[in-house]
């Protein structure tokens, strides 16, 4: 299970669209609730089946988000590179997940202990001309904070196939990692 969030009009719906129905809409409806797709990919000889929850980024269906989250091994924490306040709101999102995640969890690190592979996406990249962000500002503050980011155009598909392939490579990871540490623990 995948978590797509982050601000209302980043494109998440459209993300997925252009990934599922090599489609895009100029005037894509905001998401009510949660939308669910199904992306299979095959790694190495092992296919990696992600159910991808599209959440809504209004403020007023929030409170829906700890339905999606709980039991996710995966996020996309989306920003709109045309919009400071969207990249702004980032750290928001993530403390938003992490809290509605693991209620119990106290963990400080930054870097998911609990399991979760995060992507930072910085949507709308065909708009250079209009960005408030520069994607060296995104590189720096995702590598401080330890998570992978990419760069995503809904619009013309840049990268759209590819994040969702890094994806599966490092949630295929994560649970390889977690089965050899389970089964060295026990």
């Amino acid at each position: 299970r995948v978590v797509v969030i982050g601000d209302a009009s980043v494109g998440k719906t459209s993300i997925l669209n252009q990934l599922i129905d090599n489609n895009f809409h100029e005037h894509e409806q905001s998401t009510v609730g949660a939308n669910y797709q199904l992306y299979v990919e095959e790694i190495d000889g092992i296919k990696i089946e992600i159910q991808i929850w599209d959440t809504a980024g209004q403020e007023k269906f929030r409170s829906l988000g700890p339905i999606y989250y709980r039991n996710s091994n995966g996020a996309i924490i989306m920003f709109d590179m045309t919009s400071r306040k969207s990249f702004e709101d980032l750290d928001e999102w993530i403390i938003h997940l992490y809290l509605r995640k693991n209620k119990s969890t106290n963990s400080n690190s930054n870097k998911s202990s609990n399991g979760t592979v995060i992507f930072i996406v910085g949507n709308k990249a065909d708009l250079t001309e209009n960005f408030q962000v520069s994607m060296n500002e995104v590189n720096e503050w995702a590598k401080q904070m330890d998570y992978k980011v990419m760069f995503t155009s809904a619009k013309t598909g840049k990268n759209v196939t590819q994040l969702f392939h890094n994806l599966s490579v490092e949630l295929l990871k994560s649970r390889t990692h977690n089965y050899q540490k389970s089964k060295n623990d026990s």
